[in-house]
């Protein structure tokens, strides 16, 4: 059903998947984030 939503509105398979990608990346990254208590960027840059 999402799909088909995503489709009528015009994207592409190639476009869907890309925004999959996207949201499953960055669905990483703040786990790691989370993982190492990291929850300002800026806290980076005291490392």
């Amino acid at each position: 059903e999402d799909i088909d939503g995503l489709r009528a509105a015009g994207l592409t398979g190639e476009e869907i998947l890309e925004g999959v990608w996207v949201a499953c990346q960055f669905n990483a990254v703040d786990r790691l984030a989370d993982t190492f208590g990291l929850y300002d960027l800026m806290q980076l840059q005291e490392r």
